[in-house]
């Protein structure tokens, strides 16, 4: 997969986690402060995604961080040519992602879920660029490491909200664990498909254009 696209991907991942925990800290007085910080941490992720693949986020930094908006969008348009993508849709939109979460969408699941699910896929960001930082160039290696201890971070931030709450939450987090082992096996039908569809968005463009 070309070196931009997979950063777009990137960006566009970090800004859907951005949103998600900016809807979360609305649902959860008690949670605010943490989710909130989450939210700034994955914009943060995003702009940084987004200079390294010599693109932009084309949202204004000051509606994105107002969450009276930003609460009640649910498409994102990324720039000209592009008709819009779901902004929650993540859970039903990828094959791998929507048998991670069983066919229902992210927002659907109780807290103690919620904060499960969401420890465990920041477990995962945390290895894959851990990963990542190994073959990239020392530019890109020092923002990386970076956003791999702030993912980090988050995990256990998220762990420990969620041992406040349940005290059955090492069932709970294996559980998710396991539903991610499963779903990462059709992540690279999704990552091929995603590839397909750029390419035929962008002739699209050329062609119109």
């Amino acid at each position: 997969m070309p070196h931009n696209l997979m950063l777009d991907i990137l960006k566009r991942l970090e800004i859907g986690v951005y949103l998600f925990c900016r809807r979360q800290s609305a649902l959860y007085p008690g949670l605010k402060d943490l989710l909130e910080s989450l939210a700034v941490s994955e914009y943060n992720h995003a702009q940084a995604f987004a200079t390294l693949g010599n693109s932009k986020i084309h949202l204004p930094a000051q509606h994105l961080m107002n969450k009276e908006e930003s609460l009640g969008w649910n498409r994102l348009t990324w720039g000209d040519g592009d008709w819009g993508e779901p902004v929650d849709g993540i859970s039903t939109r990828f094959l791998s992602s929507r048998l991670f979460f069983k066919g229902l969408t992210a927002s659907s699941y109780d807290l103690p879920n919620k904060l499960a699910f969401m420890h465990v896929l920041e477990e995962l960001q945390t290895i894959f660029y851990g990963e990542l930082i190994k073959v990239c160039s020392s530019d890109i290696r020092k923002i990386l490491n970076k956003i791999m201890l702030d993912e980090k971070e988050h995990s256990d931030s998220l762990l420990g909200a969620l041992q406040a709450i349940n005290p059955e939450w090492y069932g709970l987090i294996e559980s998710w664990r396991s539903r991610l082992r499963i779903a990462l096996l059709l992540l690279p039908v999704d990552l091929f498909l995603y590839f397909v569809n750029h390419v035929l968005r962008v002739a699209l463009w050329v062609c119109l254009g």
